[in-house]
């Protein structure tokens, strides 16, 4: 009764999503906020005995990364003292943030664990994206503009750079399981699905999200060629395979960059013309450079680089605001900045580290997902946003957990029965058949 309660909830989650547009708005959390919904609501309705327990998981994720846990929990312990020093500062929307980054951390804990859940959030986030990727469509046909013109005419309802990178980085996933996938109408149908939301990533408007995303299916090749499996016959594949998409992606650069004509492209044709031809603007002209912004976060890190300035971070004049690597360091100096920096990295190296354990397109995907979020610190103030969700639900950035000898069994082989080596001190796995004849002619030979 309670599994099947827990089912109409899913449903109607599904439901309310997909009807009511502010649920799916980017100012709300978009398809982040429904990817937490979805991921308690699959496992309240699927739980069964092979799953590993929510604290167990927890618990045995924490083990396996302490030290990666230990520099988050510094991390956040400077945060705090920050936030004291400039209470005044901190708006209650970055507050929101830190608990939904807290909270996705312990979901990606328990999905590290229980794979199939995974899988089921996948399948469930495809109609949420073929949905928002259509009505983005809708949209630009009824305008003929990018999406940038929605903030302003709908208020951000269509999404922004933000929630635009976090789509880039669950499309990438979502490549990676679908070529993992052995279900052949699944992989099909999501192959479909996936057309719209390459389309709506394109005319979204916003420059970065497409740059990372050219960006994160270049990781996927490298991840593919640097850590599937080493075998010489196999070589030539994956050399052709890397050399296809890196040809692929320059072409898409090329054809971007000569878009200008295109009302829909305008905007990310100009932003990429303008990086071929001066990389150093950023996109833009050096005077308006996002690259100026840092001094304004290394003026702030020199006056106190050990501790930072303290404060809130969105909206702080005393960074630039633009790149959360400098301004973290500014704000929370070496001691909270520099254990948060360290525990970015050391989550490309544990998804680096799951790619060469795993060895299939999934891993790929995910280590691109992670490999974005990184980019994205450095280049945009992305690290507190909705890019986290995706970062941990679905790039998993952990250390896989040893085999538990209760949860996890070794499997056991039957054992044929041997004759020469059984003794009445063994325990007999298949015991031989009775021969009836054999036991008749004994008989006749030793009668009574």
């Amino acid at each position: 009764m309670f599994k099947n309660v827990s089912l109409v909830v899913l449903v109607v989650l599904l439901l309310l999503a997909c009807l009511m547009e502010p649920l799916v708005a980017g100012r709300i959390g978009g398809t982040q906020t429904i990817m937490l919904g979805v991921v308690i609501c699959l496992i309240i309705a699927y739980y069964t005995r092979d799953d590993v327990p929510f604290p167990q998981a927890v618990k045995q994720v924490v083990q396996a990364n302490k030290g990666l846990l230990f520099l988050l929990i510094w991390y956040y312990l400077w945060v705090t003292i920050g936030y004291f020093r400039d209470i005044e500062s901190v708006p209650f929307v970055e507050v929101k943030y830190h608990l939904t980054f807290i909270f996705s951390l312990c979901l990606g804990f328990f999905l590290t664990v229980n794979k199939k859940y995974t899988r089921l959030l996948i399948l469930t986030m495809i109609p949420f994206m073929l949905y928002h990727a259509l009505r983005a469509k809708r949209y630009v046909d009824m305008t003929g503009y990018d999406l940038r013109a929605a903030l302003i005419d709908e208020e951000g309802k269509l999404g922004h750079t933000y929630y635009w990178t976090a789509f880039a980085m669950l499309v990438l996933t979502l490549v990676g399981y679908l070529l993992n996938e052995k279900n052949k109408i699944i992989k099909i149908i999501g192959a479909l699905c996936l057309l719209p939301c390459y389309y709506a990533l394109l005319i979204c408007g916003f420059a970065t999200p497409v740059a990372l995303g050219v960006v994160g299916h270049l990781l996927v090749g490298w991840a593919y060629f640097k850590f599937s499996r080493k075998n010489n016959a196999l070589f030539l594949t994956r050399l052709l395979v890397l050399a296809g998409i890196v040809t692929s992606t320059a072409l898409t650069v090329y054809v971007l960059s000569k878009a200008e004509n295109n009302p829909r492209l305008y905007n990310i044709s100009y932003r990429i013309q303008r990086m071929l031809e001066d990389p150093r603007g950023g996109g833009y002209d050096r005077n308006e450079s996002r690259f100026n912004l840092i001094f304004i976060s290394l003026d702030t890190f020199k006056e106190n680089p050990l501790f930072g300035s303290g404060g809130g971070y969105l909206a702080n004049p005393k960074t630039g605001g633009h790149q959360a690597l400098f301004d973290y360091l500014a704000l929370y100096g070496i001691m909270g900045g520099g254990a948060f920096i360290l525990f970015v990295f050391l989550c490309l190296r544990n998804a680096g580290l799951r790619c060469k354990q795993e060895q299939d397109w999934a891993s790929y995907g995910r280590f691109a997902a992670v490999g974005v979020y990184v980019i994205v610190g450095i280049v945009n103030p992305s690290w507190m946003g909705p890019a986290a969700v995706p970062f941990f639900l679905l790039g998993q950035p952990f250390k896989l957990p040893k085999p538990h000898p209760v949860l996890n069994p070794p499997k056991m082989r039957a054992q044929m029965y041997d004759p020469t080596r059984h003794s009445r001190h063994q325990k007999v796995l298949n015991p031989p058949e009775f021969d009836v004849q054999a036991h008749r002619r004994r008989n006749l030979r030793n009668p009574l």
